[in-house]
């Protein structure tokens, strides 16, 4: 390491040499007030900026920090940032002195002390690659599903997860529910994972499963939906909405996960068109597309809808969208039907309480369309109102013969 007491550049060096821990325990003893930026020397490069004032940690900026809805997540994150790079053994640092302490002091998140934050991290150096090792799949790609249990755990931690997982939830999400860093929150979901009491699926294998019902209703409504002669393998449904946030968060909520949604869903080009598909107890898939409306043209996507069984516009009161003013997507669905043969069904949700009921629109729940919540989409039951209510326009019941 070497320093220049005549050039705001206090310090710097590598992190073989001096690492991230002993720096930070370094400046707290000197009561630095500055910037120390740590650059990892893994590919992908990830660097990390932590503000100090008088050798305590203020504010952690970087590099795959997600974007929070309040201070209080902003805080969860940046620190969970700060701890991962203090487990870093090789790449570069600089400690970059302030006068007045950072810029950053009209903002601030909760690291915690100098001495915790390094003991946090040890921790998680020690257990984090371990417990990567024991997932079934990449740790954001994971699903924690509930189980049973005869007695609640006595340790603190894994009573706080299952506190929070009471339906299919993203291993990524439970530990800033929880309030718990990571290590130390995975570290309870697989105890609990150990005992049963909780399964972790790869999100790309989730199942489906609603029940005997909703077993026998599916194959039946496949052979009212589907010409003859075509194949009745996969129910296919289309979600549409004005952003991609709301589409995101809908065609999750269909094929039974709840993964957070993305922070940059709004600019990256692939989020406009999603794609899922996935098994259903009942033997044939689950297709489900979902399509932001600027990419929704019958000409691109005539060949993706194809054979589409159900139409879904997704209207969310919650984030500012007009109801009626999808009446440009509703005549795209209408050309899209005209295209192709079959008993295609359309239908419009809306979400949040109090929107107003267009009489012109086809509203597949009615009883739902006024006051449908993000609870209610995001719940076990959401799949199957919307096709009992399609096999009741169908006359299909779930014993497996159509009504008279």
């Amino acid at each position: 390491m070497k320093a220049d007491a005549t050039n705001p550049e206090w310090a710097q060096g590598t992190l073989q040499v001096v690492g991230p821990r002993d720096l930070l325990r370094m400046l707290a003893r000197t009561r630095f007030s500055g910037r120390l930026v740590l650059i990892s020397g893994q590919s992908p490069r990830r660097v990390v900026a932590v503000h100090l004032t008088a050798g305590e940690p203020r504010l952690a900026v970087g590099s795959g920090l997600p974007r929070a809805s309040s201070q209080e997540e902003e805080s969860f994150w940046a620190r969970q940032l700060l701890l991962d790079a203090l487990t870093w053994r090789k790449g570069t640092f600089r400690a970059e002195k302030t006068e007045n302490g950072p810029a950053a002091e009209r903002q601030r998140h909760a690291l915690g002390t100098v001495g915790d934050l390094i003991a946090a991290a040890k921790e998680r150096e020690e257990l984090w690659p371990r417990l990567m090792e024991q997932l079934p799949a990449p740790y954001d790609e994971i699903m924690v599903v509930p189980g049973s249990w005869h007695t609640l755990p006595s340790d603190p931690a894994q009573l706080a997860v299952l506190q929070v997982v009471e339906k299919p939830t993203a291993l990524s999400s439970i530990p800033q529910r929880c309030g718990m860093d990571e290590h130390r929150a995975v570290q309870a979901v697989m105890a609990l994972a150990d005992r049963q009491v909780l399964a972790l699926r790869s999100a790309a294998e989730t199942l489906v499963f609603r029940g005997p019902d909703f077993d026998r209703l599916v194959p039946q409504l496949l052979q009212e939906l589907c010409p003859k002669g075509e194949d009745s393998r996969s129910l296919k449904i289309t979600v549409l909405s004005w952003d991609a946030r709301t589409c995101f968060r809908t065609v999750e909520a269909l094929i039974g996960r709840l993964r957070p949604v993305p922070p940059d869903v709004e600019e990256q080009p692939r989020y406009r068109i999603l794609h899922e598909s996935v098994p259903l107890a009942a033997g044939p898939r689950l297709e489900v597309l979902g399509f932001r409306a600027d990419t929704f043209e019958p000409d691109l996507a005539a060949p993706l809808v194809q054979n589409c069984h159900i139409f879904l516009l997704v209207t969310d009161m919650e984030a500012g969208h007009v109801w009626g003013a999808e009446g440009p997507l509703a005549e795209r669905i209408n050309a899209l039907r005209s295209i192709f043969k079959g008993a295609m069904v359309a239908g419009r949700i809306t979400v949040g309480a109090g929107a107003v009921t267009d009489p012109g629109a086809d509203v597949i729940i009615p009883e739902l369309a006024r006051f449908i919540s993000w609870k209610e989409v995001e719940s076990s039951h959401f799949l199957p109102t919307i096709l009992e209510e399609v096999a009741s326009r169908l006359g299909v019941n779930p014993a497996g013969e159509s009504q008279p």
